[in-house]
């Protein structure tokens, strides 16, 4: 048996369906039209949107939020599936965030009690 190395490359996706996506989202981005959007307001906005609340609790999230959406817009070569991924992704997390902050509403006993050591 050989070995095989393999780069980030190797795990490109390559649906017929998937790089047709990504084909029309760079002939958008040439054309100067970034889709999906990686500014922190658009995730922040799909976010408050799928939990159908606005209340993030502390902004200690916006700047690594940033920060991080930067870096994948400078740096990552993102195609547009992959924007759309990290869109996703990015969303998902901070619409957990939203619902973890209700339920400690719901729940101020959680955040009252304090906690032992176990043994």
């Amino acid at each position: 048996m050989t070995a095989v190395e393999y780069t980030f490359r190797d795990a490109e996706l390559r649906s017929r369906p998937i790089r047709a996506v990504n084909q029309v989202g760079a002939r958008l981005q040439r054309a100067g039209i970034d889709l999906p959007s990686l500014a922190p307001d658009r995730v922040v906005a799909a976010a408050i949107k799928a939990a159908g609340s606005d209340h993030l609790g502390s902004d200690s999230y916006v700047e690594p939020l940033e920060e991080y959406l930067q870096a994948c817009q400078d740096e990552a070569e993102l195609t547009t599936f992959g924007r759309f991924l990290v869109t996703r992704m990015l969303t998902s997390a901070l619409t957990n965030r939203i619902e973890l902050q209700r339920w400690a509403t719901e729940h101020p006993e959680v955040t009252q009690s304090g906690s032992r050591a176990p043994g």
